[in-house]
């Protein structure tokens, strides 16, 4: 005696791994003669980030200029920064993100500014 199945088997994939959020709108501005400003904003949870580096790229060379900490009542972010003769000729900034288990996110490039003394 055949009765038939009583069940059909269902298979699901997901993962319970969490979406990391990451940087976007990188721009930088000069605002006057000797200052720029750094913007960006985080898409996903800002929770998430404990802070951020600030790298400046000029000449084929990277140094880190700051540390901004994270604030989790904004997506967004300015930081402001004082140009020296140091800074004279064409850059651009990185802005990379630290989680709070201080792993690294991927780092999001903004727009060449010239500076001229």
């Amino acid at each position: 005696m055949d009765f038939g199945d009583i069940g059909d088997s269902v298979e699901l994939l997901f993962s319970l791994k969490q979406s990391m959020p990451t940087v976007g709108d990188c721009t930088v501005n000069l605002i006057n003669d000797d200052t720029a400003v750094i913007a960006w904003n985080i898409n996903g949870d800002v929770s998430l980030i404990d802070h951020f580096l600030i790298i400046r790229q000029a000449n084929n060379s990277r140094s880190i200029i700051e540390k901004v900490h994270s604030n989790i009542n904004s997506s967004d972010f300015n930081f402001f920064y004082k140009l020296t003769r140091d800074d004279i000729g064409e850059m651009s900034f990185r802005i990379l993100p630290i989680y709070n288990d201080y792993s690294f996110g991927i780092e999001s490039v903004t727009n060449l500014i010239a500076y001229n003394e």
